[in-house]
């Protein structure tokens, strides 16, 4: 069951077919996964345990910050690494975990330090490309036929730059500003569409950097939910929103039962791109190899019928949102230069009969200058989108 408002359901199913949403694992999400020795993989209160007694202490139900504080003077780094790989390396996937691989995701972020992403086997729609969040730097990608992975908290394949487990490495995490990696993450936060799942966003640095990229409440810049099977307070909630984010109280399985609902054959990136792109599932299937994806993500076709069409029939709700988008200064789209939130000014007609001409005398290059923050992006939007509508064929 995945218990989500119907408002809220369209706004993730869009998001979805659109590749934009941004995946967000947190320890929940490795409950069903199996390590070498053929069990559960250990979650925090499971793994204190285990080092408390390695340690030689009672376990009393401590936080694992406690534990390690305590057992680390003892245990020392190294045996602490031989626990770690004993229980997090060589990890079996749930199903829950490989059947992630049959969408597309605009990148996908995990805090779990174990191998279980990396031994999902299964085809993948997308390519995986590993990042350790501890050291690795940070790489701008937007081709949807790759999905960047990163481990936040570090990579029990690649130990040595080391993990965040208790409040002492976060806080040294923060201190040596080890953290760039959770910095992008505060950036897609507020561009795309973020899920996260089996978390409920306590972490120190992830905290700190979506404070500082302030997104605003859904009904301002969309949405982001909390996939957890936490009963949450009215207050939690409102908190929640008021970071622009919905709890949903569900799990990662009942997350992926309802995907595979909603898409029974996944959503491969050429989905992706007839869905954003304008190009046909046909032309994609026919004429664009799986090389070919990756500049075919960087053409955008477009059909000004269609944009008008879209623009005309949007929801009063819709237009009002992206009109106040619009007016606060967010850079103008297709579909509000098709639509009556922007004024067609006397000098956009101008241009109009300017871009005609040239394209009636073939010229090779149309050039538009002005100064900054004059308008000229919502000028030449505006006058594509009457040039198309008035020559379709």
């Amino acid at each position: 069951m995945f218990p989500i408002e119907p408002v809220d359901e369209r706004f993730l199913r869009r998001s979805i077919s659109q590749g934009e949403v941004v995946l967000v694992l947190g320890s929940g999400a490795s409950f069903a996964s199996r390590n070498k020795q053929g069990e559960p993989v250990k979650l925090s209160d499971a793994l204190a345990k285990i080092i408390a007694e390695a340690a030689g202490f009672p376990y009393e139900a401590e936080p694992l910050p406690t534990v390690l504080s305590a057992a680390r003077p003892i245990l020392g780094d190294a045996r602490l690494l031989r626990i770690y790989q004993r229980e997090f390396s060589d990890i079996e996937p749930a199903e829950d975990i490989r059947s992630l691989s049959k969408f597309t995701w605009r990148r996908l972020y995990t805090w779990n330090i174990d191998d279980a992403l990396n031994n999902s086997l299964q085809p993948r729609v997308q390519r995986p490309r590993f990042y350790n969040g501890m050291g690795d730097q940070v790489v701008e990608s937007d081709n949807l036929t790759n999905l960047q992975i990163i481990k936040l908290h570090g990579d029990i394949l690649n130990p040595s730059h080391g993990f965040i487990m208790s409040e002492s490495e976060y806080a040294a995490a923060l201190a040596l500003g080890i953290h760039a990696w959770y910095r992008k993450l505060a950036q897609d936060y507020t561009s795309y569409t973020p899920v996260f799942v089996g978390s409920r966003l306590a972490e120190p640095i992830l905290s700190a950097e979506i404070s500082r990229a302030q997104r605003s409440p859904v009904d301002e810049s969309g949405r982001g939910y909390v996939v957890t099977p936490d009963s949450l307070s009215a207050i939690e909630k409102s908190a929640f929103r008021a970071k622009g984010l919905i709890h949903v109280k569900a799990t990662l399985k009942d997350l992926v039962t309802w995907l595979e609902t909603q898409y029974p054959s996944g959503v491969t990136p050429r989905d992706v791109l007839a869905t954003t792109h304008s190009f046909s599932t046909g032309d994609l299937e026919k004429k664009f190899s799986n090389a070919d994806l990756e500049s075919a993500s960087a053409l955008y076709p477009r059909d000004m019928a269609k944009i008008f069409a879209r623009a005309a029939s949007a929801q009063p709700a819709d237009v009002n949102r992206e009109a106040r988008r619009f007016l606060r200064g967010f850079p103008p789209t297709w579909d509000i230069a098709a639509s009556e939130i922007p004024v067609w000014l006397s000098p956009t007609n101008d241009l109009y009969e300017n871009l005609s001409s040239a394209i009636a005398n073939r010229e090779r290059m149309f050039v538009v200058t002005g100064q900054a923050g004059s308008g000229k992006t919502t000028a030449v939007l505006q006058t594509l989108v009457k040039y198309g509508r008035e020559h379709h064929d």
